[in-house]
């Protein structure tokens, strides 16, 4: 797969999953998403690890499936820590996805 399939391939992916995602808890470098059960749903055969792992600045990513949880730990120099929020606000303001899409395309370069 080359880098802009593989890019466009992981930002689908993070759209995809952002109507069952909500902040739970967040500081620069580490955000703790709560999953909805449809969203657990959704991601049953899909490993978000290894696609939001694919994202510049991201250090870790954990899925919980069983606390409906995943916590991801990022570089906030290299990250936007407001980016998350922007992301996690597609579900309210879709109209803000092709800025959002565009913030994580230029993360690439």
């Amino acid at each position: 797969m080359n880098n802009t399939a593989l890019k466009n391939k992981v930002i689908r992916t993070l759209l995809d999953i952002v109507p069952h995602l909500e902040i739970a808890h967040h500081i620069p470098g580490r955000i703790r998403l709560r999953i909805s059960s449809s969203g657990i749903e959704s991601l049953l055969g899909m490993d978000l690890a290894s696609h939001v792992n694919q994202i510049p600045g991201i250090l870790d990513v954990r899925v919980n499936a069983l606390a409906l949880s995943a916590i991801v730990e990022y570089d906030p120099e290299r990250l936007d820590p407001k980016l998350w929020e922007a992301l996690a606000g597609l579900k309210d303001r879709p109209e803000q996805t092709k800025d959002v899409v565009a913030r994580l395309l230029a993360l690439w370069q």
